[in-house]
Parts: structure tokens; sequence; C-alpha cells
């Protein structure tokens, strides 16, 4: 008599023996959780980040040396810590390669300084002001990423998020909107609760009326350009793209020269790197957790669902 394996079908998932370190190494998903509808901190899982990689004409070419430290690498220790999330740099498959697309299969993308597959650098320089055009190609590849369930974080001064922002558009085909997130939204909620918003988060006043424009996000010559809010792209109600002008994932403090982010409003200065360590948490966290995204939800184990009772 056959023996049914652990990938057929008709096995519920709640009975198989496959356990989600297994599913990790095996690479046929970057991401799984099991979420707890009765806890969210009970989130139990594993992601991978993507390799330092550009969409260069879809290649996927390395994107050269990083500047500084690598701080995906802290956001995944901080998380393979802290929580019940297994959150690694992919380092490859046992053939150690990465298939034409594949970029597009991670549940979140980074573009920051030193990182992610449209950074450029010295963003946060005013002299430096290179605008960024995608090709063809890349731009699809985006609008196919971004509406097939990616998450994309994109981090950086007004000018870069601008120019990013114009870029997001064009790949969606003017689809969608950006709006500035209100501090009751998930992602300030999604694992640790942010009700005034991530470390130093400051916010000029912000009238909706000022244009009517579903793509406003303020230029870098703005009265908006010294603010601090998250902005995001949304398709369809859904949120796909988070523009930071913060340094969450940089995990520094904002600018204190120049007349740039937050010298004259709260004084900040140099802090642990924790409050960011967690905002960017939650930022991951939420594009696991979120409808209709890339990640893989498993249903808790039969075993775990008797010794609940």
């Amino acid at each position: 008599m056959a023996r049914l394996s652990i990938k057929t079908r008709e096995v519920p998932e709640t009975l198989e023996l496959l356990r989600l370190q297994d599913f990790d190494r095996s690479g046929s998903k970057h991401a799984a959780v099991i979420i707890d509808s009765t806890d969210k901190q009970r989130l139990r899982g594993f992601v991978h980040f993507p390799p330092n990689y550009r969409l260069d004409g879809m290649g996927m070419g390395l994107s050269g040396r990083i500047r500084g430290r690598n701080t995906l690498a802290e956001v995944a220790q901080y998380m393979r810590m802290e929580t019940g999330v297994e959150a690694r740099i992919y380092s490859g498959n046992a053939w150690n390669n990465m298939r034409r697309y594949e970029l597009l299969e991670y549940p979140i993308l980074f573009s920051f300084s030193g990182s992610g597959p449209f950074w450029q650098t010295d963003w946060w320089r005013q002299e430096r002001r290179l605008p960024l055009r995608l090709a063809a190609e890349e731009s699809d590849a985006l609008g196919r990423y971004l509406r097939g369930g990616g998450f994309l974080v994109i981090e950086g001064g007004h000018r870069y998020l601008e120019s990013m922002a114009a870029q997001v558009r064009r790949a969606l085909n003017g689809d969608g909107r950006i709006i500035r997130l209100p501090f009751d939204h998930a992602i300030y909620h999604s694992y640790y609760d942010f009700k005034d918003g991530y470390p130093g988060e400051y916010r000029t006043e912000y009238s909706e009326l000022r244009s009517q424009d579903p793509w406003y996000f303020p230029s870098a010559t703005s009265y908006f350009s010294s603010d601090g809010a998250l902005w995001g792209v949304e398709i369809d109600g859904e949120l796909v793209v988070l523009l930071s002008p913060q340094r969450i994932f940089s995990l520094e403090p904002p600018p204190l020269h120049g007349g740039s982010l937050h010298d004259q409003h709260q004084g900040v200065v140099a802090s642990p790197k924790t409050p960011w360590l967690r905002a960017a948490t939650n930022i991951v966290v939420y594009a696991l957790t979120r409808d209709g995204g890339l990640t893989h939800r498993r249903e808790p184990g039969l075993w775990t669902k008797l010794a609940n009772k």
C-alpha cells in the first residue's frame, strides 16, 4: 500500500511533518509564517532578505561594494534574537545560483543607502541630484512585482524619494495613489506599538486639500521636505511601497546639520539602535503578514492545536 508523501496535495497542511526549519532550508519559499490570531508577538516563521543585487536590465548583477556596515544583517540578527521569525540574508540554495526573476519572489525588497536593487550613493548629500530612470524591462518587472504581492521599502532623502515615486507611478501605469500614513496604520502596530510614530518622527501640518493629484509627493524644495512622515503607495487599498525619509534601516538618527530633518524640532541626538531595530521589525512583519503578500501562510500543526485545548 502506497504511503502518502508530505508533498502529496491530499495531505492537510495541519498534518504535515515538514518543519518550518526544513521549509526554510529547502529554498522553495523565501518566507513562511504561522500567525497566532490571539497574540501578534507569537508570530513564528522565517524570511529571507535578498542579497545585494540590482535590477540591472533584469540581469540582477551584484551591485558593487556595499558602503559601510551591512545593516540588514543587524536587522536580521535582532529579529532572530527578539522575535519568533528566523530572518537572514539569503545565500542561495544548494546549487548556489539565482533564477533570472527570483528577486521578484521575495516578500520584501529594500532600497536604502548601500543596499537594494535601486540604491544610489549619497542620497542625503544635497549636491548629488542624480535622477533615477529604470529601463523598460526593469519598470515592467517592478510593476509585476508590486501587483503580484511584493512589498518595497524605499528609504532616503526627499530628492531620491521623489524620483522613486515617479518610477513607481510609471511602473504601475498611474494606477494607485500615494498617501501619508496615519499613526493608526497597521505598519505602526504589526509587532510593536508605535502610537506616536517611529523614533523621532516629526510631522508638519498637512492638508489633503493641498493637492488633488492622487500621486502627490512633496518635492525636495517644498515646505514638506523637512517632514519625517512615512508615505506609501497603495493599490486597491493595499500598501505596496513604503517611502521613508527616515533612516530606519540605516539604523541611524536623522541628520543634524544643514537645516536637515529634525535639527530644529526635537534636538535628536545619537540614540541606541534598539528603537530603529524595532521599527524595522515592524515594517518586515507588516510585509510578512499583510493580505495579498508573497509570504506563505501555514496553519498551526495539529499537535499545537491539541496542546492548546
